[in-house]
């Protein structure tokens, strides 16, 4: 509708008045109707695709395209002075009202795909570029190809690319018009290297025509950059004449990248880069398109390219554009070893590359055995009618050929029973170039008898040969024919299709209602689950609370069993040294008494004394009796206290220990299961080493029962 239609539009107004500026054109309203109709026919996918090619942009247009990347996904910085200078006076009044200042007006999804090829930006309009491309973050496709863009403008434009994750692909090349030409420079490939070291994103990276054969340094500098081309995945480097110096800096170069795409062709590369590339070709698991078209590769370089090539058993290679270099016959038989290697080789271009009919008779084993080859390229050589013979013995039976050209080979008259023969027999083949090969007289009529059974050629091209009208014509009906049968076929085919693919979808509607149903289930688990998890997390938390407690309960217990075990061993080190008290006071007393008993018997056996002293000694003796026995009495008192506080610790220690035990007992249970709850072993986390069991070494009392009595014995 109109609404969906102008919000995929761009207001195109400040670019054209940027462009009235830049090429002096009198702005108004038809012109810039026919100037925003030619935008927007170019515009596609709801405008993130422009393409603004071809226009004659300068200065001021490029201030105008900064804006719309502005606009489309970036942050709008300061521009410079240049960059902001107003439109004129006569441009603004012929573009009409709002249309002044450039800001355009954005109303569909951002900006991703940018074409500004063949204009004329030069390096003042490319630093204005520069400077929107280090902050947008929408576009993943920029060609500026032909810009007039030197190596300061190409510097610019690598270094704002460093920082960037989105730009994926970028054409900076020139046109082989020759019109506004790109220079690199030792500049521009000092930033590029630096782009490449920094940047691993950029995938795709056109090159062509960029004047590298002035600049000695640059393959030398690039070679540093593309040895760390994490991405780069597609490079384009054609008509730059690096020669073999740079073919051979580039090939070793690019060994440990993942590219897949590389053109080297129109650069003077000879032997030596050829013999680079075969090493490149021998070590590299990705490289699958190679062109190498328009260099000077003789029969040894076609040698050196190809000898290899069977031993890479991982090589990928399906695409092969060697046209016009100097293979000749040894290259081709080089080429035939290959072909009959490799089993992925797609698309052989070996066009004017003097190839002879020896040449054809080495390939024809090759192409015997090759099964993956469908479009093969031979014009203007010298095959002749030998030469053809051998190649339509080769693809009489092919089943994978769909193209063929063979133009511009001189084949004559001679040619045409083997071209019959590839008619009538071979069912693959649906394009056939044969122009220029001097055919004449009864040739058309021949051919055309044989083409009465073949379908599927489609396309045959026989222009510049002498064949007459009325046979012609019959070509053309047969080959009209065969496109209204392919059509059908086709017509047939996706009819067959669409069947398969309802068939398809119906399965895929079954599938989906049982992915539905299954989405259904998973979201009454899902709330099982989440009630589960809920119970979970409750009972995890009750036994993390439970195992905290524990945990208390035996860092209290083990702190009483150390305080009863620190106070044995107090008491028992007390009634050691009570124990060594009482015999040294025991031994004294029983001294004295000794004492006395003596001098009572010496008094005794006195007849001078005993009328004096004798009457007192008794006494002595009581009171030394009585005083032994207060003393013994109070020893046995303190002794049985000291008895009585050490069996009282020992039960209160053998208590806690008890208790102690019982706790770790209870973590233990509540570790287990906890561990085999779904939380597993990282739910409970305790920081006290009180979680193994504990042991305490209390020492042991020496003075025990039997002591004691010997003890009370002695005393």
């Amino acid at each position: 509708d109109e609404a969906t239609m102008k919000a995929r539009r761009w207001d195109l107004a400040p670019l054209w008045l940027a462009k009235c500026q830049d090429t002096g054109i009198t702005p108004n309203t038809a012109r810039q109707r026919k100037f925003s109709d030619g935008v927007q026919s170019r515009t596609w996918a709801d405008g993130a695709f422009v393409d603004l090619s071809g226009h004659g942009f300068a200065r001021h247009s490029a201030c105008a395209v900064c804006a719309m990347l502005l606009a489309s996904g970036g942050s709008t910085p300061s521009p410079s002075p240049r960059a902001a200078a107003t439109p004129s006076p006569r441009a603004a009044a012929g573009a009409g009202a709002g249309a002044g200042a450039y800001s355009p007006r954005r109303t569909a999804g951002p900006l991703t795909a940018l074409d500004l090829s063949d204009n004329d930006f030069g390096d003042e309009g490319a630093k204005q570029l520069a400077r929107v491309l280090q902050q947008n973050q929408t576009l993943v496709h920029l060609s500026i190809r032909s810009n007039n863009i030197g190596p300061a403008g190409c510097a610019a434009i690598f270094s704002s690319l460093i920082a960037n994750r989105t730009l994926t692909s970028l054409n900076i090349s020139s046109s082989n018009s020759g019109m506004h030409r790109n220079r690199l420079g030792e500049r521009g490939a000092s930033a590029l290297r630096d782009l490449l070291l920094a940047n691993p994103v950029i995938a795709q990276l056109n090159l062509t025509e960029m004047s590298l054969q002035i600049c000695p340094t640059a393959c030398s500098l690039l070679h540093d950059g593309f040895t760390s081309a994490r991405g780069l995945v597609k490079l384009e480097m054609g008509w730059n004449g690096i020669t073999d110096r740079g073919c051979v800096n580039i090939a070793t170069a690019l060994a440990s990248t993942p590219l897949e795409v590389l053109n080297l062709s129109h650069n003077d590369i000879s032997d030596e880069g050829a013999a680079a590339l075969g090493t490149l070709l021998t070590q590299h698991r990705a490289l699958s398109h190679l062109d190498i078209s328009y260099n000077h590769i003789s029969e040894e370089g076609a040698k050196a390219l190809t000898e290899h090539l069977p031993l890479n058993v991982h090589s990928v290679l399906v695409c092969l554009n060697a046209e016009n270099n100097y293979f000749g016959s040894i290259g081709a038989a080089a080429l035939a070893n290959w072909i009959k290697a490799t089993q992925v080789l797609q698309v052989l271009n070996i066009s004017s590359n003097h190839v002879d009919h020896n040449g054809m008779e080495m390939l024809q084993s090759a192409l015997e055995a090759n099964t993956s080859l469908n479009k093969l390229v031979l014009s203007k050589n010298m095959i002749g009618h030998e030469g053809f013979g051998a190649l339509v013995n080769a693809l009489a039976a092919s089943h994978s050929l769909t193209t063929l050209d063979v133009s511009s080979n001189r084949l004559g008259n001679a040619s045409v029973p083997y071209l019959c023969k590839l008619l009538r027999e071979n069912k693959s083949v649906q394009i056939m170039n044969f122009e220029d090969n001097k055919l004449s007289g009864e040739s058309g009529e021949k051919i055309a008898e044989s083409l009465e059974g073949n379908t599927s050629l489609r396309k045959f091209d026989l222009a510049y040969n002498d064949i007459p009208f009325l046979n012609y014509t019959t070509i053309c009906q047969v080959l009209s024919r065969n496109k209204k049968i392919f059509g059908a076929t086709e017509r047939i085919r996706d009819i067959y299709t669409l069947r398969n693919l309802m068939k398809e979808e119906a399965k895929l509607q079954d599938t989906q209602q049982k992915i539905f149903a299954a989405r259904d289930t998973l979201k009454q688990a899902e709330v099982t689950n989440e009630t589960r998890l809920g119970e979970m997390e409750t009972r995890k938390q009750e036994f993390a609370n439970q195992a905290t407690h524990l945990v208390e309960t035996i860092e209290s217990r083990e702190v009483a069993l150390r305080d009863s075990t620190v106070r044995a061993n107090d008491i028992t080190q007390k009634f050691a040294e009570s124990r060594q008290q009482y015999q040294q006071k025991n031994h004294e007393l029983v001294i004295v008494l000794h004492q006395e008993k003596e001098n009572v018997r010496r008094l005794a056996k006195c007849p001078l004394l005993q009328s004096q002293n004798f009457t007192h000694h008794p006494r002595t003796i009581e009171q030394l009796q009585g005083t032994i026995k207060t003393t013994r009495e109070k020893n046995q008192r303190e002794i049985s206290e000291l008895e009585r506080e050490y069996h009282f610790v020992i039960s209160e220690r053998d208590k806690t220990s008890g208790h102690l035990e019982e706790a770790q007992v209870s973590l233990k249970k509540t570790q287990t299961a906890l561990f085999y709850s779904p939380f597993g072993r990282r739910s409970l986390k305790l920081t006290s080493s009180s979680c193994s069991p504990v042991r305490f070494s209390v020492v042991p009392v020496k003075t025990g029962k039997v002591k004691v009595k010997k003890l009370r014995g002695k005393l």
